[in-house]
């Protein structure tokens, strides 16, 4: 009933954050409702399954691609095969692919009529199953200019997802939007300074701008309003750190940026609507 990883990587680099990973969800796995900051591509390549995504219900099957953004909030609610589902995923902020920054535009607009579950019957989808291939090859090997070849990849990638969602609006794109680049350079000095002062004061005087102005300007271009993005982040970074550095929970809630374990606590249960060693304890399993 479990998920299990089969296999991660990931890779920061200055302002490329980039993750891949397979999971293995066997029958009677079920998860709750959530979101996620990254933009996600999910390859479905055994099994089948009942995804729910902003509250639309999709059927997933084998060579199934599913983009989420941001704004979608998702939950796996069954696995209807008899054998295990598995996928795999790359999971990156719209900074990895700077300056083209190509995902903007599926990362914050739709069309009516979206789906996301990218239609099969296109070159653009044969092309993607080509570039998940592709990517495994790649990091089951340690090349040379490895970096380099993932951002090429992913850019590729995203832009055979724009064409199969039929996002790119006419006119000017996102991606040359000046206002687009102060959220995205915005959201890359948070990952990178969680424990330090991350008020809006501080994050608007590293863009010149007033504090008011930027938080609006991140609502309209992100789906999520500042603070909470920037609570979000601190949860996720208390999770790794207690998972991968073996760190106590309140050194891992101060490393992260939280100065009192009451609002830490308060954070936490409304990020993951659970205690942290409830969620340990899930991931041991």
């Amino acid at each position: 009933m479990e998920l299990e990883t089969t296999f991660f990587f990931e890779i920061e680099h200055d302002d490329c954050a980039f993750c891949y990973k397979t999971s293995r969800l066997y029958p009677g796995y079920a998860d709750d409702a959530r979101s996620h900051d990254e933009l996600k591509l999910v390859h479905i390549m055994q099994g089948e399954g009942l995804w729910q995504i902003g509250g639309r219900e999709y059927t997933v099957a084998k060579d199934d691609i599913i983009m989420l953004s941001s704004v979608d909030e998702r939950r796996m609610a069954a696995i209807t095969s008899r054998e295990p589902l598995v996928m795999e995923q790359v999971k990156f902020l719209p900074m990895t692919i700077y300056p083209m920054q190509g995902c903007a535009d599926i990362f914050f607009e739709r069309r009516e009529g979206f789906r996301n579950v990218l239609a099969r019957e296109s070159a653009d989808h044969a092309y993607l199953l080509r570039c998940f291939a592709d990517l495994r090859t790649e990091l089951s090997e340690k090349r040379p200019y490895q970096r380099e070849y993932i951002v090429h990849t992913l850019m590729g990638m995203v832009i055979a997802a724009a064409r199969l969602c039929s996002v790119l609006q006419t006119g000017e794109s996102l991606r040359n939007d000046g206002r687009y680049s102060i959220v995205c350079r915005t959201m890359v000095y948070i990952k990178k300074h969680l424990s330090e002062d991350l008020s809006r004061e501080v994050l608007a005087r590293k863009h010149g701008v007033h504090p008011s102005y930027l938080s609006r300007l991140f609502k309209e271009y992100s789906g999520i309003c500042l603070q909470d993005y920037i609570v979000r982040c601190r949860v996720q970074n208390v999770i790794f750190l207690m998972k991968t550095k073996q760190c106590g929970v309140l050194t891992a809630a101060l490393d992260s940026g939280f100065t009192s374990s009451s609002g830490f606590y308060r954070a936490f249960h409304k990020v993951t609507g659970q205690r942290p060693k409830d969620v340990l304890k899930k991931e041991e399993k």
